[in-house]
């Protein structure tokens, strides 16, 4: 499994200071599943070239996204799911992209848009 998510982190850069959302997401689901499987948090950190507050900080997130099921968070993390065997979490709502291209009013809404067309959700 270390070896499935090592792959994954250089694959998707996850490593990097970047602080897209939809990489805050992935890394915080990945925080999740090592500190499920017994991983300290320093040696998570060490893994995403971070240290062990921000995996602490990330595993809060991970726990609030997912107690209040945010839409975001899933559609970003839903590959992530398919490959650790986790449940899927289907929110029932549909998406008119016509009506978000409208409704569009910053650079935000877009990568929103964006990440729903790759996740196929409209």
């Amino acid at each position: 499994m270390i070896d499935k998510i090592i792959e994954i982190i250089n694959r998707d850069r996850l490593s990097t200071r970047d602080r897209h959302r939809f990489l805050v997401h992935k890394r915080a689901f990945l925080f999740a599943v090592l500190r499920e499987n017994g991983y300290s948090l320093d040696y998570i950190g060490k893994l995403f070239n971070r240290t062990h507050a921000t995996v602490i900080h990330g595993l809060n997130g991970y726990d609030y996204w997912t107690k209040n099921k945010d839409e975001l968070f899933y559609d970003d993390v839903s590959e992530y799911m398919d490959i650790f065997g986790y449940k899927k979490i289907e929110i029932k709502k549909s998406y008119n992209l016509v009506e978000d291209i409208i409704n569009c009013r910053q650079f935000k809404d877009v990568e929103t848009i964006k990440r729903r067309i790759a996740n196929e959700v409209y």
